[in-house]
């Protein structure tokens, strides 16, 4: 809803908008009611599985929803210079939105922390002019996690608050990600190994 909101009611504000083609079909597109009723219903199931008891959890989470659609609007209708302070708090109720409800240890906060200062680093990029798609967001995530786990190691707490199994999920997956973005997805940089070491055919080169 709140995306849908920045193709409509925020494009307005802006002097050349990066909207995507075709929008204007979906202008009396009812997402308000059809939203609604989609987040009750999804997330009365969710809140169903959640550790909390439901009515709690239910109120909670319908909190989180309403304050991340009050930040998505105010977002919405703040002048574009202006935005950029808005951002990252918009970006941690997307992102931590499932934690009061959930939880998320030193691990996980440090990775969602990460994805946080990644998406703030491309808007601010974007915001200022700069090209974006030339932008390493997965390879600026791990220098984020990786900066994070240092601080954590001068701060004396890493061995008994961060480092685990966890931990090392989340770094495998940061590293993953930022291996795929450098050489594509699948396995190519196996096959790029595969192909250095490959012995030259008969009558090549050397």
């Amino acid at each position: 809803m709140g995306y849908y909101e920045n193709n409509t009611l925020a494009a307005r504000l802006e002097d050349h908008p990066t909207i995507a083609p075709g929008h204007a079909q979906f202008a009396h597109y009812p997402i308000g009611r059809q939203g609604a009723v989609w987040a009750a219903v999804t997330g009365l199931a969710g809140c169903a599985l959640c550790p909390l008891p439901l009515l709690r959890a239910a109120l909670l989470w319908a909190g989180l929803l309403l304050g991340t659609r009050i930040a998505f609007h105010v977002f919405n209708t703040t002048h574009p210079g202006k935005r950029l302070y808005l951002f990252p708090l918009l970006q941690i109720l997307k992102t931590f939105a499932y934690a009061p409800l959930l939880g998320v240890g030193p691990a996980g906060a440090l990775l969602l922390f990460a994805q946080v200062m990644r998406q703030t680093t491309n808007y601010c990029i974007y915001r200022n002019g700069g090209n974006t798609r030339t932008f390493r967001r997965q390879a600026h995530r791990l220098v984020i996690f990786v900066m994070g786990s240092l601080i954590a190691v001068l701060g004396g707490f890493f061995g008994s608050r961060l480092a685990g199994w966890r931990y090392a999920v989340a770094l495998t997956w940061c590293v993953y990600r930022t291996v795929r973005e450098i050489y594509g997805p699948g396995l190519r940089p196996l096959r790029l190994l595969r192909q250095h070491f490959r012995t030259p055919a008969a009558g090549g080169k050397a």
